[in-house]
């Protein structure tokens, strides 16, 4: 079972959907999720599309978008994280992945991808029970928006190993394993 968080337009949806035996995706952009859904539909495989954001709370929040950014699918920067010369695009339903598990009796994930562009910490607090059961977790942490070493901190005294396998600009890519997984992504 695999959780994509903040699945865009579903690139690590559909790569996934191809080995694991169900997917669970998160996007609360309108337009993003549309696209999503037709990229699941596409390659034929098994996701439950949840149009919403993930964090530690429940209700709403203003999606915001950087100016200095295009709006186009797949560019990935929308936001429920307040910021600087950005445009609020929509107001989006806002769930804790706790929550919607425990709702729709979700199986609980073996692996799970969280992008959600600064709200990282948000979606770890609000997902506890369920996260912090992953054998695996990929982080794309913005530590333009959130502090990295807070956010290992938070997954390493949950009981994971973590290991930083890119620095890109602002952003930081980080795997968190169980003592004992044995797959990897290098």
């Amino acid at each position: 079972m695999y959780y994509d968080i903040g699945a865009n337009v579903g690139v690590y949806t559909c790569f996934a959907g191809q080995h694991a035996d169900r997917v669970v995706a998160f996007e609360p952009h309108e337009g993003t999720a549309t696209r999503l859904r037709e990229n699941v539909d596409l390659n034929d495989i098994d996701v439950t599309v949840y149009q919403t954001a993930v964090a530690d709370y429940e209700g709403t929040a203003s999606l915001a978008h950087p100016r200095r950014s295009p709006q186009e699918l797949g560019t990935g920067e929308f936001s429920v994280v307040p910021m600087d010369d950005a445009t609020d695009v929509a107001e989006i339903p806002v769930t804790r992945v706790d929550t919607i598990v425990q709702q729709e009796d979700l199986p609980q994930p073996t692996v799970a991808k969280i992008d959600v562009e600064g709200a990282e910490l948000q979606v770890l607090d609000g997902g506890e029970e369920t996260l912090y059961s992953c054998r695996e977790l990929f982080i794309e942490v913005h530590t333009d928006h959130v502090d990295v070493d807070e956010v290992i901190s938070r997954l390493t005294d949950a009981g994971f190993d973590v290991t930083t396998l890119k620095e890109r600009g602002n952003t930081e890519f980080l795997w968190a394993t169980t003592p004992g997984a044995e797959s990897s992504p290098q």
